[in-house]
């Protein structure tokens, strides 16, 4: 199902998110500071990179600060 695949799509963003912190651990300090705007391209609202990576640097510190997607 379309969901199932979104689902794995995700998991597949958040493992390669795993294997470089260094890519998002400066947006993740940026968010402690200030509101953070993510920006996304796709036509899908709430099936994007913007609301993934949202979702994942909320998991890796609840308290990082404002994201908006």
């Amino acid at each position: 199902s379309a969901s199932m695949k979104s689902l794995r799509l995700t998991w597949l963003y958040f493992e390669e998110l795993d294997a470089k912190p260094e890519c998002w651990s400066v947006i993740l300090q940026a968010a402690k500071k200030r509101t953070v705007v993510l920006m996304y391209g796709a036509k899908d609202n709430e099936h994007n990179q913007a609301v993934a990576l949202k979702t994942y640097l909320g998991a890796k510190n609840q308290t990082a600060g404002r994201f908006v997607s």
